[in-house]
């Protein structure tokens, strides 16, 4: 998904599921649901679009695949130590942010 390709409003039929690519699933259900309408502030759209380069990936697929292989091979190690430090530079960051 190239971010920058992201719609500006999303309508989203309530009581149906997104997929991960945020498609919503479909079913054979009525088509009369309510749906619920989804906006982005000019301000959230600057930064989204500011956060990603024009030829950067949001991911790094490789290493999702890597990642993924080790789960489900039961190989997959996590430093907590590296979770917990990053977790602590994230609310730094946040609070340096709000000031």
């Amino acid at each position: 998904m190239d971010i920058k390709d992201i719609s500006t409003t999303a309508v989203i039929p309530a009581g149906r599921p997104a997929n991960r690519s945020g498609r919503v699933v479909s079913d054979t259900g009525s088509a009369s649901m309510p749906s619920t309408k989804v906006s982005l502030s000019g301000t959230t759209q600057a930064t989204l679009s500011a956060s990603v380069g024009a030829d950067e990936p949001v991911f790094d697929a490789g290493k999702v695949e890597q990642i993924k292989s080790a789960i489900a091979s039961g190989q997959f190690q996590v430093d907590s130590s590296k979770v917990a430090d990053g977790l602590l530079q994230s609310v730094k960051d946040l609070l340096g942010k709000a000031a």
